[in-house]
């Protein structure tokens, strides 16, 4: 219990490997490169009040493809921890809308992906963008220097760990990267 406690208030993340890592650079973690699943980086939109309303993803494929058909998306957010199932969206049209049951969903699209293999990630110049409505899973916006982290579980039951915590200051930005 006390390693928890302090995992969490010194901010670390527990990679596959089962080995402790400090959250380096301080706003987010990423997985090793022989991971499954690459997280390339993000950004968090800024609504007009100061606060973000949704993130983006872009997301690569590592050791092997990933079918994003059989991933799911464990949240651990300000308010509640919630699994999340993916909805494909084949266009490359923003989700920032709240939708009915989108506070248990994470959506997915093409970014690059040029044999069409959508939803699966399987060469290496493939990119796909994944959208989460902050404001659909917490319940509302979420604040300046709140740390949200996400574990990506693959279809064959691998998981990728990805934190990240936002800046201190939201103020007078549109977006922000995570």
């Amino acid at each position: 219990m006390i390693t928890a406690i302090v995992g969490v208030t010194v901010g670390f993340a527990l990679s596959t490997s089962g080995i402790i890592q400090p959250d380096s650079p301080p706003h987010h973690s990423a997985p090793d490169s022989d991971e499954e699943l690459q997280i390339e980086g993000g950004y968090a939109n800024v609504t007009a009040n100061g606060t973000v309303d949704y993130i983006n993803l872009t997301v690569t494929k590592g050791e092997s493809e990933v079918n994003f058909g059989g991933v799911s998306i464990l949240w651990s957010g300000v308010n509640r921890s919630v699994s999340l199932v993916g909805y494909p969206n084949g266009t490359t049209t923003q989700q920032n809308t709240v939708q009915p049951g989108e506070s248990q969903r994470f959506y997915v699209s093409p970014i690059y992906d040029t044999d069409e293999s959508f939803p699966v990630l399987n060469t290496e110049s493939d990119r796909f963008r994944v959208t989460m409505n902050v404001t659909a899973i917490e319940g509302h916006p979420i604040d300046a220097s709140q740390r949200i982290a996400l574990k990506f579980t693959l279809a064959n039951r691998k998981h990728v760990q990805y934190a990240f915590r936002l800046p201190d200051s939201l103020h007078n930005k549109s977006v922000v990267e995570i």
